[in-house]
């Protein structure tokens, strides 16, 4: 298989990245549970297996899965404010859910703020807003 140079050296920077992040996951893990992030399938799987501890794996894997559910639920709570029959709006949080859930699938880094919902919007085709 041929790669090219920029190919080996950014899959080498996320190799590097990843090991620093799991070397220092303890101090960090608050601090992830606590910020609107959420680690995409493909970083969170590679920061999972580089984990020699598995109290640290099963305290990320229970953050990682807080962070999906609440994803879910306001994907939910957008989904049925669709619904003909209600007669409410959805909520900003609501709307960020549809292009969060689809950052986390295409393994993009996923974070809600003002910031990553601009670049959506020039590039969704669906005016939620």
């Amino acid at each position: 298989m041929n790669v090219s140079v920029s190919c080996a050296g950014s899959w080498k920077k996320k190799r590097d990245t990843i090991k620093a992040l799991a070397e220092r996951l303890k101090e960090l893990l608050p601090e992830y549970e606590s910020s609107p992030s959420i680690l995409c399938r493909r970083h969170y799987s590679m920061l999972l297996r580089r984990l020699s501890e598995p109290e640290l794996a099963e305290r990320l894997s229970e953050i990682q899965a807080k962070k999906l559910e609440d994803l879910d639920s306001r994907l939910r709570a957008l989904i049925e404010s669709y619904d003909y029959r209600s007669k409410r709006s959805p909520s900003e949080e609501e709307i960020n859910a549809l292009g969060e859930t689809i950052e986390f699938l295409r393994g993009r880094p996923v974070v809600s703020g003002l910031h990553h919902r601009n670049r959506r919007e020039k590039r969704w085709p669906l005016k939620l807003r």
